[in-house]
């Protein structure tokens, strides 16, 4: 019988209904990765069990321990876990000892890793599995599962409530900053908790669980923990479904490309506009990226997303200059977050923009939230690269964050979005539009301009437009429509 959920006991992190969508374990390579895992893990075992037949003596330990341990933290590997796991479910089947299984999960440990380098990363997997072995027992084990993935095995559990201590335990000792070589790093952790035999005893299931349990502590916001419930199995189902199906997307001619009009303040004519991707989906009818860009990162498929939607507005451009003797207005694009952070995709992208030959201007690239400020140092040149060949750059959702200053300061920009919460309060605040007087100001003082996102109000775009604003995009001047409502894919 599964606790009822709502007798379990939440940690005071958890805020809201995080989502229930479990995840699945394809990212890129994933799966490969830990088969060579096992295969090498076996044959290491098998040379162990060889040497001690030959009384192989200190090669023999060495053997064994380099088929149970992880090399780097020294926790036990994934098989050598997996295999103490599968004693403490015999031992419960025998005398009914409850257990917990703990999936924990590093959140940013990719952006250290990108950012610090490999190292770095290595040290903070050191130190974080020191963290988490000092928040268990002697009786409980902890390992080291692969990537910046660890488990905890809590056996002799007396109710649901001790797993949550252990997990909010584990939270608080990786929330304190990593002191990497004179560096600091910061990580945290999502963990997701399952019962035995609340949940259920058989291996793979409590492994599924506690992977789906974890996911939908990612989901609800990172730093928190979750246990699981029979509505996250279910959610499992349709994820992985829907999933599927968006690997297939693109072969079965499902995206669309919507534009959304940015205008001109002062005349109010559109002059450029935002390229949203749209999935038609055949039941499910039209999704918008909310619902499935989560889906294509857990699946690795952002950048063939994002080539797509580049190919469409070069498309897109094209087609309009075959039949307008006006200048189609400038196509912004989105690039995800992992995609501008990494070099190559960067590069990539350069020589796709050369290879369209488009005259300079045709296209924008919208950067995200959340550049780290110490990659600011190359990815200003591989800015400028872009630039070079015609791209213009905008910073996306721009507001009064630290990290959004740091950028405006190290970056080459043409254009400042800015962003909704800036402005939505400006007809009822006096200091919200001072601020935002002073936001704008700051731009046109450093030689940018401005787009102000969201507007929805006549009285927002007087304020706006009062205050210098350039441009502005939002349903006062219309939504997002079908890029083939405004250049057909083909002309009589």
């Amino acid at each position: 019988m599964h606790e009822p959920s709502d007798l379990r006991p939440h940690s005071t992190r958890v805020s809201g209904t995080p989502s229930p969508n479990p995840p699945e374990d394809n990212r890129t390579g994933m799966i490969g990765r830990r088969r060579a895992r096992v295969r090498r893990q076996k044959r290491l075992l098998r040379q162990a069990q060889r040497a001690t037949r030959e009384g192989g003596g200190p090669n023999r330990r060495e053997l064994w321990s380099r088929a149970n341990y992880d090399p780097l933290t020294g926790l036990p590997n994934r098989y050598l876990f997996l295999d103490r796991l599968t004693e403490s479910l015999h031992r419960l089947n025998r005398t009914g000892e409850a257990l917990a299984l703990l999936f924990v999960d590093l959140d940013g440990f990719k952006e250290v890793n990108d950012r610090l380098g490999h190292t770095a990363g290595d040290q903070v997997l050191e130190e974080a599995a020191r963290r988490i072995q000092s928040c268990i027992r002697e009786s409980d084990t902890a390992g080291r599962l692969g990537g910046d993935e660890f488990a905890i095995l809590i056996s002799g559990l007396q109710d649901a409530a001790g797993a949550g201590a252990v997990a909010e335990k584990v939270l608080q000792a990786l929330a304190h900053p990593l002191h990497l070589q004179g560096r600091t790093a910061s990580v945290s952790a999502s963990v997701g908790i399952t019962l035995a035999p609340a949940d259920g005893t058989r291996l793979d299931d409590l492994l599924r669980q506690a992977d789906q349990a974890m996911y939908a502590a990612k989901t609800g916001g990172k730093d928190r923990f979750a246990y699981f419930t029979p509505q996250l199995q279910a959610a499992a189902l349709g994820r992985q479904q829907l999933t599927d199906e968006l690997a297939q997307a693109l072969e079965r001619d499902e995206l669309e490309l919507f534009l959304q009009p940015i205008v001109d303040l002062t005349s109010s004519r559109m002059v450029k506009a935002e390229a949203l991707l749209r999935w038609r989906h055949p039941r499910r009818g039209l999704l918008e990226p909310a619902d499935f860009l989560s889906l294509a990162e857990d699946r690795g498929l952002m950048v063939g997303l994002g080539d797509w939607v580049l190919e469409e507005a070069v498309s897109l451009v094209r087609r309009w200059q075959d039949v307008r003797a006006d200048p189609l207005p400038a196509i912004a694009i989105n690039r995800s977050l992992v995609e501008c952070l990494n070099p190559a995709a960067l590069s990539t992208l350069a020589a796709q923009v050369r290879r369209s030959d488009l005259p300079a201007g045709s296209l924008i690239l919208e950067l995200p939230r959340g550049l780290d400020p110490e990659s600011m140092g190359w990815l200003g040149e591989a800015l400028g690269d872009l630039r070079s060949v015609g791209l213009e750059i905008a910073l996306g959702d721009f507001d009064l964050d630290p990290s959004a200053l740091s950028c405006l300061r190290s970056l080459p920009v043409d254009y400042i979005k800015v962003t909704r919460s800036l402005i939505h309060n400006l007809g009822q605040c006096a200091v919200d539009q001072a601020i935002v007087h002073a936001f704008i100001g700051m731009a046109g003082e450093l030689g940018l301009r401005t787009i102000a996102i969201g507007v929805e109000t006549t009285l927002e775009r007087q304020l706006l437009l009062q205050a210098g604003c350039d441009y502005a995009q939002g349903y006062l001047f219309g939504a997002p429509i079908p890029a083939s409502d405004l250049v057909p894919a083909s002309f009589p």
